[in-house]
Protein backbone atom coordinates (compact mmCIF):
# COMPACT_ATOMS: atom_id res chain seq x y z
CA UNK A 1 0.00 0.00 0.00
CA UNK A 2 1.10 3.32 -1.21
CA UNK A 3 1.36 6.43 1.06
CA UNK A 4 0.10 9.55 -1.24
CA UNK A 5 1.45 12.90 -0.13
CA UNK A 6 -1.30 16.02 -0.48
CA UNK A 7 -0.16 18.71 -2.37
CA UNK A 8 -1.36 21.57 0.33
CA UNK A 9 -1.24 24.20 -2.91
CA UNK A 10 -3.41 21.94 -4.95
CA UNK A 11 -5.66 20.52 -1.08
CA UNK A 12 -6.22 23.91 0.32
CA UNK A 13 -5.53 26.15 -3.00
CA UNK A 14 -3.10 29.13 -2.50
CA UNK A 15 -6.21 31.29 -0.80
CA UNK A 16 -6.23 29.22 1.75
CA UNK A 17 -2.52 28.51 2.66
CA UNK A 18 -2.88 32.08 2.93
CA UNK A 19 -5.63 31.96 5.74
CA UNK A 20 -3.88 29.10 7.30
CA UNK A 21 -0.60 31.46 7.66
CA UNK A 22 -2.77 34.51 8.61
CA UNK A 23 -4.17 32.41 11.67
CA UNK A 24 -1.10 30.51 12.59
CA UNK A 25 1.82 32.69 12.23
CA UNK A 26 1.78 33.77 15.76
CA UNK A 27 1.93 30.21 17.14
CA UNK A 28 5.00 29.48 14.69
CA UNK A 29 6.50 32.68 16.24
CA UNK A 30 5.92 31.43 19.89
CA UNK A 31 7.83 28.40 19.38
CA UNK A 32 11.23 29.94 17.76
CA UNK A 33 10.66 31.94 20.68
CA UNK A 34 10.72 29.32 23.24
CA UNK A 35 13.46 27.01 21.32
CA UNK A 36 16.39 29.95 21.02
CA UNK A 37 15.79 32.38 18.58
CA UNK A 38 14.57 35.62 20.22
CA UNK A 39 11.59 37.23 19.00
CA UNK A 40 10.16 40.72 19.85
CA UNK A 41 6.80 43.03 18.55
CA UNK A 42 8.69 44.16 14.86
CA UNK A 43 9.15 40.39 14.04
CA UNK A 44 5.41 40.08 14.96
CA UNK A 45 4.62 43.14 12.19
CA UNK A 46 6.89 42.10 9.92
CA UNK A 47 5.88 38.38 9.82
CA UNK A 48 2.05 40.17 9.31
CA UNK A 49 3.27 42.40 6.90
CA UNK A 50 5.07 39.80 4.60
CA UNK A 51 1.50 38.13 4.95
CA UNK A 52 -0.10 40.74 3.37
CA UNK A 53 2.48 41.89 1.13
CA UNK A 54 2.23 38.16 -0.36
CA UNK A 55 -1.60 38.42 -0.23
CA UNK A 56 -1.64 41.46 -2.22
CA UNK A 57 0.64 40.23 -4.94
CA UNK A 58 -1.27 37.23 -5.36
CA UNK A 59 -4.50 39.57 -5.66
CA UNK A 60 -2.82 41.37 -8.22
CA UNK A 61 -2.60 38.29 -10.23
CA UNK A 62 -5.99 37.23 -9.78
CA UNK A 63 -7.55 40.49 -9.99
CA UNK A 64 -9.08 39.63 -13.53
CA UNK A 65 -10.70 36.61 -12.29
CA UNK A 66 -13.07 38.95 -9.80
CA UNK A 67 -16.36 39.18 -11.46
CA UNK A 68 -17.18 42.61 -8.88
CA UNK A 69 -14.28 44.63 -6.72
CA UNK A 70 -16.69 48.10 -6.86
CA UNK A 71 -17.91 47.20 -3.18
CA UNK A 72 -14.91 46.34 -1.07
CA UNK A 73 -12.67 48.78 -3.31
CA UNK A 74 -14.87 51.85 -2.69
CA UNK A 75 -15.36 50.41 1.30
CA UNK A 76 -11.38 50.48 1.49
CA UNK A 77 -10.61 53.84 0.26
CA UNK A 78 -13.33 55.23 2.11
CA UNK A 79 -12.43 53.96 5.46
CA UNK A 80 -8.24 55.08 4.34
CA UNK A 81 -9.81 58.82 3.69
CA UNK A 82 -11.27 58.96 7.15
CA UNK A 83 -8.19 57.55 8.83
CA UNK A 84 -6.05 60.77 7.18
CA UNK A 85 -8.69 62.89 8.28
CA UNK A 86 -8.47 61.89 11.36
CA UNK A 87 -4.35 61.42 11.14
CA UNK A 88 -4.60 65.72 9.45
CA UNK A 89 -6.64 66.93 12.37
CA UNK A 90 -5.28 65.59 15.63
CA UNK A 91 -1.53 65.62 13.98
CA UNK A 92 -0.48 61.82 14.34
CA UNK A 93 -0.45 58.58 12.81
CA UNK A 94 -2.16 55.55 14.13
CA UNK A 95 -1.38 52.32 11.70
CA UNK A 96 -3.39 50.38 13.16
CA UNK A 97 -6.89 51.93 11.61
CA UNK A 98 -6.11 51.39 8.34
CA UNK A 99 -4.06 47.79 8.79
CA UNK A 100 -7.51 46.88 10.64
CA UNK A 101 -9.51 47.71 7.43
CA UNK A 102 -6.86 46.43 5.23
CA UNK A 103 -7.22 43.41 6.50
CA UNK A 104 -10.70 43.13 5.95
CA UNK A 105 -10.58 43.78 2.44
CA UNK A 106 -7.53 41.47 1.68
CA UNK A 107 -8.87 39.03 2.93
CA UNK A 108 -12.17 39.26 1.85
CA UNK A 109 -10.83 39.74 -1.72
CA UNK A 110 -8.48 36.28 -1.11
CA UNK A 111 -11.88 33.91 -0.46
CA UNK A 112 -13.24 34.87 -3.75
CA UNK A 113 -9.82 33.27 -5.46
CA UNK A 114 -10.84 29.72 -3.48
CA UNK A 115 -13.15 26.88 -4.38
CA UNK A 116 -15.58 25.54 -2.13
CA UNK A 117 -13.73 22.82 -1.30
CA UNK A 118 -10.62 24.37 -0.56
CA UNK A 119 -12.95 26.92 2.00
CA UNK A 120 -14.01 23.47 3.74
CA UNK A 121 -11.21 22.43 3.95
CA UNK A 122 -9.13 24.83 5.43
CA UNK A 123 -11.68 25.22 8.30
CA UNK A 124 -11.10 21.42 8.60
CA UNK A 125 -7.59 21.97 8.95
CA UNK A 126 -8.13 24.10 11.55
CA UNK A 127 -10.43 23.05 13.63
CA UNK A 128 -8.55 19.94 14.06
CA UNK A 129 -5.08 21.91 14.72
CA UNK A 130 -6.91 23.87 17.30
CA UNK A 131 -8.94 20.98 18.79
CA UNK A 132 -5.64 19.02 19.53
CA UNK A 133 -3.31 21.37 21.13
CA UNK A 134 -6.32 22.06 23.68
CA UNK A 135 -6.22 18.77 24.23
CA UNK A 136 -2.66 18.89 24.84
CA UNK A 137 -2.56 22.19 26.65
CA UNK A 138 -5.26 20.67 29.31
CA UNK A 139 -4.67 16.97 29.40
CA UNK A 140 -0.26 17.51 29.17
CA UNK A 141 -0.22 21.50 30.07
CA UNK A 142 3.97 21.40 30.31
CA UNK A 143 4.57 20.05 26.72
CA UNK A 144 2.41 22.76 25.83
CA UNK A 145 3.97 25.29 27.49
CA UNK A 146 7.55 23.89 26.84
CA UNK A 147 5.92 24.27 23.11
CA UNK A 148 5.02 28.25 23.33
CA UNK A 149 5.59 29.93 26.35
CA UNK A 150 3.14 31.81 25.66
CA UNK A 151 3.97 34.15 28.59
CA UNK A 152 7.11 34.84 27.62
CA UNK A 153 6.08 35.40 23.86
CA UNK A 154 3.59 37.95 25.03
CA UNK A 155 6.01 39.33 27.06
CA UNK A 156 8.39 40.36 25.08
CA UNK A 157 6.60 40.86 21.50
CA UNK A 158 3.37 43.48 23.45
CA UNK A 159 5.19 44.82 26.31
CA UNK A 160 3.53 43.40 29.01
CA UNK A 161 5.27 44.05 32.05
CA UNK A 162 7.36 41.34 34.26
CA UNK A 163 4.84 40.93 36.98
CA UNK A 164 2.23 39.80 34.17
CA UNK A 165 4.59 36.87 33.45
CA UNK A 166 2.86 33.82 36.10
CA UNK A 167 5.15 31.10 36.83
CA UNK A 168 2.85 28.67 34.95
CA UNK A 169 4.22 29.58 31.54
CA UNK A 170 0.73 30.60 30.69
CA UNK A 171 -0.65 33.54 29.54
CA UNK A 172 -1.95 35.49 32.36
CA UNK A 173 -5.72 35.85 31.51
CA UNK A 174 -6.28 32.43 30.81
CA UNK A 175 -5.44 31.66 34.91
CA UNK A 176 -8.91 33.85 35.76
CA UNK A 177 -9.51 34.98 39.44
CA UNK A 178 -11.47 34.35 42.23
CA UNK A 179 -15.43 35.30 41.51
CA UNK A 180 -14.68 35.03 37.62
CA UNK A 181 -17.36 33.15 35.62
CA UNK A 182 -16.31 29.47 35.00
CA UNK A 183 -18.10 26.54 33.29
CA UNK A 184 -15.38 24.70 35.27
CA UNK A 185 -15.79 22.23 33.08
CA UNK A 186 -12.22 19.60 32.65
CA UNK A 187 -9.29 22.62 32.37
CA UNK A 188 -8.40 24.71 35.60
CA UNK A 189 -7.33 27.76 33.39
CA UNK A 190 -9.00 29.01 30.31
CA UNK A 191 -7.81 27.40 27.14
CA UNK A 192 -5.78 29.24 24.42
CA UNK A 193 -4.95 26.37 22.21
CA UNK A 194 -2.75 27.63 19.01
CA UNK A 195 -4.12 30.73 19.81
CA UNK A 196 -1.90 31.65 22.97
CA UNK A 197 -4.16 33.97 24.39
CA UNK A 198 -7.71 33.00 25.72
CA UNK A 199 -9.91 35.85 23.80
CA UNK A 200 -8.98 35.01 20.21
CA UNK A 201 -9.98 31.18 21.03
CA UNK A 202 -13.44 32.70 22.44
CA UNK A 203 -13.71 34.85 18.73
CA UNK A 204 -12.70 31.61 16.96
CA UNK A 205 -15.42 29.48 18.45
CA UNK A 206 -17.86 32.30 17.26
CA UNK A 207 -16.69 32.03 13.65
CA UNK A 208 -16.46 28.25 13.62
CA UNK A 209 -20.42 28.33 14.33
CA UNK A 210 -20.78 30.92 11.64
CA UNK A 211 -18.72 29.20 9.26
CA UNK A 212 -20.59 25.64 10.64
CA UNK A 213 -24.00 27.32 10.36
CA UNK A 214 -23.35 28.86 6.69
CA UNK A 215 -22.09 25.61 5.17
CA UNK A 216 -23.66 22.82 7.33
CA UNK A 217 -25.57 21.62 4.18
CA UNK A 218 -22.71 21.21 2.38
CA UNK A 219 -20.50 19.22 4.59
CA UNK A 220 -19.88 15.94 5.88
CA UNK A 221 -21.26 14.12 8.73
CA UNK A 222 -17.66 13.95 10.19
CA UNK A 223 -17.01 17.33 9.71
CA UNK A 224 -20.50 18.53 11.07
CA UNK A 225 -19.59 16.53 14.37
CA UNK A 226 -15.94 17.91 14.72
CA UNK A 227 -17.01 21.56 13.85
CA UNK A 228 -19.86 21.06 16.71
CA UNK A 229 -17.61 19.04 19.00
CA UNK A 230 -14.94 21.77 19.04
CA UNK A 231 -17.11 24.60 19.08
CA UNK A 232 -18.83 22.70 21.78
CA UNK A 233 -15.62 22.50 23.91
CA UNK A 234 -13.89 25.89 23.09
CA UNK A 235 -17.02 27.27 24.98
CA UNK A 236 -16.66 24.98 27.80
CA UNK A 237 -12.92 25.39 28.51
CA UNK A 238 -12.75 28.56 27.80
CA UNK A 239 -15.52 30.46 29.62
CA UNK A 240 -16.34 32.72 27.41
CA UNK A 241 -19.71 34.87 28.18
CA UNK A 242 -19.80 36.33 24.77
CA UNK A 243 -18.67 33.51 22.98
CA UNK A 244 -20.93 31.54 25.10
CA UNK A 245 -24.22 33.74 24.42
CA UNK A 246 -23.55 34.16 20.49
CA UNK A 247 -22.80 30.66 19.95
CA UNK A 248 -26.43 29.82 21.16
CA UNK A 249 -27.98 32.37 19.33
CA UNK A 250 -26.24 30.78 16.12
CA UNK A 251 -27.49 27.74 16.94
CA UNK A 252 -31.21 29.15 17.43
CA UNK A 253 -30.78 31.57 14.32
CA UNK A 254 -30.13 28.36 12.35
CA UNK A 255 -33.62 27.62 12.34
CA UNK A 256 -35.36 31.02 12.44
CA UNK A 257 -33.12 33.36 10.65
CA UNK A 258 -34.10 31.87 7.06
CA UNK A 259 -37.42 32.47 7.69
CA UNK A 260 -36.89 36.39 8.09
CA UNK A 261 -36.71 39.10 5.49
CA UNK A 262 -33.98 39.80 4.11
CA UNK A 263 -31.48 42.74 5.61
CA UNK A 264 -33.04 42.37 8.70
CA UNK A 265 -30.00 41.34 10.37
CA UNK A 266 -29.26 45.17 9.78
CA UNK A 267 -31.06 46.18 12.86
CA UNK A 268 -28.28 43.84 15.58
CA UNK A 269 -26.04 47.19 15.46
CA UNK A 270 -28.52 49.82 16.35
CA UNK A 271 -30.66 47.46 18.75
CA UNK A 272 -27.61 46.69 20.75
CA UNK A 273 -26.69 50.27 21.44
CA UNK A 274 -30.33 51.07 22.45
CA UNK A 275 -30.66 47.96 24.94
CA UNK A 276 -27.17 48.67 25.96
CA UNK A 277 -27.95 51.85 26.94
CA UNK A 278 -31.68 51.18 28.37
CA UNK A 279 -29.71 48.73 30.42
CA UNK A 280 -26.44 50.02 31.38
CA UNK A 281 -26.37 53.57 31.40
CA UNK A 282 -24.85 54.53 35.04
CA UNK A 283 -25.11 58.69 35.35
CA UNK A 284 -22.22 57.32 38.23
CA UNK A 285 -19.66 55.73 36.31
CA UNK A 286 -16.40 56.77 35.68
CA UNK A 287 -13.52 56.30 33.82
CA UNK A 288 -12.55 54.02 37.17
CA UNK A 289 -15.23 51.70 37.15
CA UNK A 290 -14.84 49.04 35.03
CA UNK A 291 -14.86 45.62 36.01
CA UNK A 292 -14.59 42.34 34.53
CA UNK A 293 -18.21 41.59 34.24
CA UNK A 294 -21.17 42.39 32.06
CA UNK A 295 -21.79 45.61 33.88
CA UNK A 296 -18.49 47.05 33.99
CA UNK A 297 -17.59 46.03 30.39
CA UNK A 298 -20.53 47.47 28.63
CA UNK A 299 -21.14 50.04 31.03
CA UNK A 300 -17.79 50.85 29.71
CA UNK A 301 -18.64 51.27 26.10
CA UNK A 302 -21.90 53.32 27.22
CA UNK A 303 -19.41 56.12 29.10
CA UNK A 304 -16.92 56.46 26.52
CA UNK A 305 -19.44 56.95 23.73
CA UNK A 306 -21.51 59.51 25.84
CA UNK A 307 -18.41 61.25 26.62
CA UNK A 308 -17.22 61.54 22.73
CA UNK A 309 -18.23 64.78 21.97
CA UNK A 310 -16.40 66.74 19.30
CA UNK A 311 -14.72 63.28 18.36
CA UNK A 312 -17.82 62.36 16.48
CA UNK A 313 -16.86 64.29 14.17
CA UNK A 314 -13.05 64.13 14.15
CA UNK A 315 -11.75 61.65 15.83
CA UNK A 316 -9.19 61.32 18.92
CA UNK A 317 -6.01 61.64 19.61
CA UNK A 318 -3.47 59.05 20.54
CA UNK A 319 -4.15 59.10 24.08
CA UNK A 320 -8.24 59.08 23.31
CA UNK A 321 -7.76 56.09 21.17
CA UNK A 322 -5.80 53.94 23.57
CA UNK A 323 -8.35 54.60 26.43
CA UNK A 324 -11.01 53.21 23.60
CA UNK A 325 -9.20 50.05 23.52
CA UNK A 326 -11.66 47.86 25.61
CA UNK A 327 -14.60 49.59 23.98
CA UNK A 328 -14.92 49.11 19.92
CA UNK A 329 -17.50 51.35 19.03
CA UNK A 330 -15.80 54.03 20.82
CA UNK A 331 -12.38 52.44 19.02
CA UNK A 332 -14.24 52.89 16.00
CA UNK A 333 -15.33 56.14 15.90
CA UNK A 334 -11.96 57.63 17.56
CA UNK A 335 -10.12 56.57 14.60
CA UNK A 336 -12.37 56.47 11.67
CA UNK A 337 -15.33 59.28 13.33
CA UNK A 338 -18.62 58.54 13.26
CA UNK A 339 -19.20 58.22 9.57
CA UNK A 340 -16.59 55.61 9.28
CA UNK A 341 -18.35 53.48 11.41
CA UNK A 342 -21.41 53.68 9.85
CA UNK A 343 -19.55 52.67 6.76
CA UNK A 344 -18.42 49.73 8.71
CA UNK A 345 -22.06 49.10 9.60
CA UNK A 346 -23.14 49.23 5.93
CA UNK A 347 -20.02 47.39 4.60
CA UNK A 348 -20.47 44.46 7.37
CA UNK A 349 -24.42 44.23 6.77
CA UNK A 350 -24.56 44.31 3.06
CA UNK A 351 -21.59 43.24 1.18
CA UNK A 352 -22.77 39.33 1.15
CA UNK A 353 -26.48 39.90 -0.46
CA UNK A 354 -29.09 37.48 1.73
CA UNK A 355 -29.94 35.54 -1.14
CA UNK A 356 -30.39 32.03 0.34
CA UNK A 357 -30.69 30.80 3.77
CA UNK A 358 -27.01 29.84 3.84
CA UNK A 359 -25.88 33.48 3.05
CA UNK A 360 -28.94 34.68 5.23
CA UNK A 361 -27.55 32.57 8.25
CA UNK A 362 -23.93 33.77 7.37
CA UNK A 363 -25.55 37.60 8.07
CA UNK A 364 -27.29 37.51 10.88
CA UNK A 365 -24.10 35.53 12.75
CA UNK A 366 -21.77 37.72 11.57
CA UNK A 367 -23.71 40.63 11.96
CA UNK A 368 -24.44 39.29 16.03
CA UNK A 369 -20.13 38.49 16.19
CA UNK A 370 -19.45 41.68 15.13
CA UNK A 371 -21.48 43.94 16.96
CA UNK A 372 -21.93 42.37 20.46
CA UNK A 373 -18.14 41.97 20.60
CA UNK A 374 -17.92 45.60 19.55
CA UNK A 375 -19.30 46.54 23.22
CA UNK A 376 -16.68 44.89 25.00
CA UNK A 377 -13.37 45.47 22.82
CA UNK A 378 -11.58 45.64 19.67
CA UNK A 379 -10.22 41.80 19.47
CA UNK A 380 -12.53 40.86 16.05
CA UNK A 381 -10.10 43.00 14.23
CA UNK A 382 -6.92 40.48 15.59
CA UNK A 383 -5.89 39.04 12.21
CA UNK A 384 -6.45 35.56 13.73
CA UNK A 385 -10.00 36.11 13.89
CA UNK A 386 -10.58 38.81 11.55
CA UNK A 387 -8.96 37.04 8.63
CA UNK A 388 -10.79 33.88 8.68
CA UNK A 389 -14.17 35.49 8.79
CA UNK A 390 -13.43 37.70 6.11
CA UNK A 391 -12.34 34.73 4.23
CA UNK A 392 -15.74 33.37 3.97
CA UNK A 393 -17.50 36.55 3.09
CA UNK A 394 -15.24 36.90 0.53
CA UNK A 395 -15.99 33.27 -0.95
CA UNK A 396 -19.51 33.82 -0.73
CA UNK A 397 -19.30 37.23 -2.23
CA UNK A 398 -17.93 36.20 -5.30
CA UNK A 399 -19.76 32.74 -5.80
CA UNK A 400 -23.30 34.81 -5.90
CA UNK A 401 -21.24 36.87 -8.83
CA UNK A 402 -19.98 33.95 -9.97
CA UNK A 403 -22.90 31.87 -10.23
CA UNK A 404 -25.05 34.97 -12.17
CA UNK A 405 -22.82 35.63 -14.18
CA UNK A 406 -23.01 31.87 -15.10
CA UNK A 407 -26.69 32.04 -16.03
CA UNK A 408 -26.72 35.17 -17.51
CA UNK A 409 -24.14 33.33 -20.28
CA UNK A 410 -26.42 30.27 -20.08
CA UNK A 411 -29.42 32.24 -20.85
CA UNK A 412 -27.55 34.37 -23.44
Amino acid sequence: MKLRLVNPHTYFGFGGLLLLAAVLYNTGLAFLNAHGVPVGTLHVALAEAVILAIALVYILFKIKTFPNLMAPFLFLVFMICMFLYVSLLNEHLFPKSPRDMILIAVFFLIGGTVREQNVIRAFRFLTVIVLTFMIIENYITDLYVSLFEPARYYASTRGIEELEVDDSGLFRNSLGYTGRFSFGFLSSHRLSSVFLEQVSLANFAMVLAIFASTFWQKIARWDRALLFGTTLLIILTNSSRTASMVCAMIVAGYFIWPMLPRYTHMLYMPFILLIAAIFFYDPSFTMYSMTDDLKGRIGHTIYQLGHLGGSLFTGGSLDKIFRTMDSGYAYLIMTQTIFGMIAFWLFVSMIVKPVDAATKRFNHGTTLYIFLNLLIGGAIFSIKVSAPLWFIAGYLYHAHYRQNKAVSHGQA
